[in-house]
């Protein structure tokens, strides 16, 4: 038994439901703009937790703490610091993947959307 999505796809044509998806895909693009200000804060918020990490080791915070405490707190600044650097990727990645997708989706195999 085939699926109601094949039976879709055979009842309109591939060419209708691409004509059909084309606007609602593109919609979904375009309204990235809350994605675009979460990852700004997130950018926001990496990028402040790299600037600690730094501060923290430029000052020698550790110095004034028990052996113990300098090994907690070295670990929370190499999470700190980790976590910076993967959120500052992941939002580049993010806003590549979009401009990618919107190209892709925009210049689709019926060319430019009008």
């Amino acid at each position: 038994m085939k699926s109601k999505a094949y039976a879709l796809l055979n009842e309109r044509g591939s060419g209708r439901l691409n004509h059909d998806l084309r606007s609602a895909v593109l919609a979904g693009v375009r309204e990235a703009g809350l994605r675009d200000k979460l990852l700004n804060e997130y950018r926001e918020l990496a990028g402040g937790l790299r600037k600690l990490v730094a501060f923290a080791e430029r000052y020698n915070l550790p110095e004034s703490m028990t052996e113990e405490d300098r090994a907690a707190y070295a670990e929370l600044m190499a999470s700190f610091h980790h976590a910076g650097t993967r959120g500052c990727i992941l939002a580049e990645e993010c806003r590549t993947a979009d401009g990618v997708t919107y190209l892709a989706t925009a210049l689709g195999e019926d060319g430019p959307v009008q």
